[in-house]
């Protein structure tokens, strides 16, 4: 139709602010010159459509076939949906805090069947500084081939034996596609993505064929240290939220901050080291340094700590972090 009678396609173009409302709605049933009995149905099918495409992250929200029937109704055949893989730069976590008490926005509770076909769920999560117990270190090597490159990421455990993930990584915009060289170009803003450990773990160590996923246990010295690191971690979290920063693959990325934070906490807990740049090569340095608990030697400690083939038997129903530590 669009070669052969483009007059006949109607086209209305929506304030993103005011949103699809009623009115223009009602200007796009009558240019589309639908039957008076289409219009209220038509109406509605409209405005459902854009607010699906704007609450889903949507890059794409069709209708195809859209029918009209005899008594003048119309209905929804089908639906041709996309969405938006990078959304997470719209939902960035901001922690608010009251004393010991913190409530962070924008957790995500992503449900991930492939790294491509996932559940969309954002949440909010509240909790007491006081109340962390255990910090948790994730070493993902993304391809065994290749040693030196991984990615590092954290979590926390409460008393209550909750657990709240943080994985430091670029924010990809609509369209992005990261790349390691372009990281050291100011392609990219630096992201805290605050996530459940069956979101943030669980597509890496489940959806990644290639990648391998190790869990430790961290060794943390020092009186408070546990608050005071999650803190360190959230007052970070909120001045990249008000005062964006250049992501770096190297000098600002997921192992040096981890780093940064650990040493702001406990000066000199983790030292110099090209493993600190590279974090595939990291294990000796967790050994040397007391920073990990060891199951044995370090060869008997990585693979006991390795969770893919756990994460891969998880039934989907228990609580996810118990499961890959059983």
């Amino acid at each position: 139709m669009a070669e052969e009678n483009p007059d006949a396609i109607a086209k209305i173009w929506v304030d993103p602010i005011d949103g699809l409302d009623e009115g223009t709605a009602r200007q796009w049933v009558a240019a589309a010159g639908l039957p008076d009995a289409a219009v209220e149905g038509a109406v509605v099918i409209l405005q459902q459509l854009y607010r699906a495409y704007v609450e889903g992250d949507a890059d794409l929200v069709e209708v195809n076939p859209l029918i009209l029937t005899d008594d003048g109704q119309v209905h929804v055949l089908d639906a041709k949906v996309t969405l938006d893989g990078n959304s997470v730069f719209r939902h960035e976590a901001y922690a608010e805090f009251d004393g010991d008490e913190v409530t962070l926005s924008n957790v995500r509770d992503f449900g991930w069947r492939t790294t491509r076909d996932y559940d969309e769920r954002w949440t909010e999560m509240s909790f007491r500084l006081s109340e962390v117990c255990k910090i948790w270190l994730v070493l993902e090597y993304f391809d065994p081939k290749h040693r030196p490159i991984a990615h590092t990421l954290i979590s926390f455990e409460f008393e209550d034996g909750r657990r709240l993930a943080c994985s430091i990584e670029v924010r990809r915009e609509l369209g992005e596609v990261y790349h390691p060289l372009k990281g050291m170009l100011r392609q990219y803003e630096l992201l805290y993505v605050w996530a459940t450990e069956s979101d943030v773990i669980g597509v890496r160590a489940r959806c990644r064929r290639k990648s391998k996923t190790h869990l430790f246990e961290g060794v943390v010295l020092g009186e408070d240290s546990h608050r005071r690191l999650l803190k360190s971690f959230l007052r970070r979290t909120n001045k990249l939220h008000d005062e964006p920063e250049w992501y770096h693959s190297i000098t600002n990325a997921c192992t040096t901050n981890i780093v940064r934070h650990v040493n702001e906490v406990y000066p000199g807990r983790v030292p110099r080291a090209i493993a600190v740049l590279l974090p595939g090569l990291s294990p000796k340095i967790l050994e040397r340094n007391n920073l990990i608990r060891l199951n044995g030697s370090l060869e008997q400690t990585m693979e006991s700590s390795l969770i893919d083939q756990r994460s891969l038997d998880w039934d989907g129903e228990s609580d996810y972090g118990s499961w890959i530590r059983r």
